[in-house]
């Protein structure tokens, strides 16, 4: 099992220059202290970290995190799952197994920590 250590970088540089706390280890926390809503806050921080490089292509260009992306991105944007989308209707509710909990904390840890790399190559 994965064990979390916060990133030692909490605050990081906005595009503008500005000093801005991100959430991502919040939501990270978040998702190991609710399993049953883990992917909705996993998706979260995978949004935050998308929007600081204005889009998913450009965030995987830089921190070269394509397939643990598309994971949590998979997962939490199945409605059957019902973390961000509602069921459609006919849809069997799919609880999300601990495999694919424990598979998409892994990826957004290590998504948060390419994102700590990237922002301290960044850093004066």
């Amino acid at each position: 099992m994965l064990t979390f250590a916060p990133p030692s970088v909490e605050t990081f540089n906005s595009k503008e220059g500005d000093r801005d706390t991100v959430p991502t280890v919040d939501y990270l926390q978040d998702a190991r202290e609710h399993p049953e809503e883990s992917l909705f806050f996993l998706y979260k921080l995978v949004k935050i970290i998308d929007e600081e490089f204005d889009g998913e292509r450009q965030a995987i260009k830089a921190l070269r995190v394509r397939k643990d992306l598309k994971r949590v991105k998979k997962l939490a944007n199945e409605p059957a799952r019902d973390q961000r989308h509602a069921p459609k209707r006919g849809d069997t509710l799919k609880k999300t197994e601990m495999a694919d909990q424990r598979r998409a904390t892994e990826s957004a840890t290590r998504i948060l920590r390419a994102y700590e790399n990237y922002v301290r190559q960044r850093t004066p």
